[in-house]
């Protein structure tokens, strides 16, 4: 007969072995990059006004590549280039030629204590805190940041009508960007290793919109160094 102190550590042993976060985290997408790119298909794959708001995390290229947008707790962000300048309007009164979301409910942040100068360690932290924290990084997951940022670079898309010679820099190009530097920000990313090409860069796994706090800059992330001064936050169960 074993003793009852063999199954106290049985208990603890499976406690601690345990590295996963009680949480259904799904990731949804409509549209895929790589169409963009190889077919120049740009059409709207989805309307945001069918979207269930509650909860609601999203990001994405409007339709025909006519601006960008993202979604935080259900409430929306559009940016277009109108006559030159940058407009942000609230509404899910649009289309989206790609459309990546994810439903949450509840965030926990986790403290960055290190310096992060690049995309890249920012790609290498994302997966070894969200790793410590329980998700598996084999399955995509959302991502929040918040803080100030010492810089960004970003870009809201105007593609112009019948244009089909698709590459990243013409569409960084195409429409308004520029660097920003020492903002308050909300960054919503979508990590996966499965969806290069699809929602991710053939070269990341990573794609982020960033939201400033003033909310006159909604655009896609095209290079960032955080600094020390942000939280990373992700999806808890409570």
């Amino acid at each position: 007969m074993k003793s009852p102190y063999f199954f106290l550590f049985l208990f603890y042993l499976i406690g601690c072995s345990s590295n996963s976060i009680d949480v259904d985290i799904e990731v949804k997408h409509a549209g895929a990059l790589k169409n963009f790119m190889h077919k120049g298909d740009i059409s709207a794959k989805a309307s945001l006004d069918t979207l269930n708001p509650v909860d609601l995390y999203a990001l994405g290229a409007l339709e025909n590549l006519k601006g960008e947008f993202i979604f935080l707790d259900g409430e929306p962000y559009l940016s277009r280039e109108i006559d030159g300048e940058l407009v942000v309007e609230k509404t899910y009164q649009a289309r989206a030629s790609l459309l990546v979301y994810s439903y949450v409910s509840n965030w926990k942040d986790q403290e960055i204590k290190e310096s992060v100068s690049s995309y890249r360690e920012l790609e290498i932290l994302i997966e070894e805190a969200a790793t410590k924290f329980g998700i598996d990084v084999e399955t995509p997951f959302p991502f929040l940041i918040k803080g100030k940022i010492n810089s960004f670079g970003w870009h809201v898309i105007d593609w112009p009508e019948n244009d089909t010679m698709h590459t990243h820099l013409r569409h960084i190009e195409s429409g308004l960007n520029g660097v920003e530097e020492n903002r308050e920000i909300t960054i919503l990313g979508f990590y996966s290793r499965l969806h290069q090409s699809i929602f991710t860069h053939h070269t990341t796994h990573m794609h982020l919109h960033v939201l400033t706090e003033e909310k006159d800059l909604v655009g896609h992330v095209d290079e960032i160094i955080p600094g020390t001064d942000f939280k990373l936050l992700f999806p808890s169960a409570q």
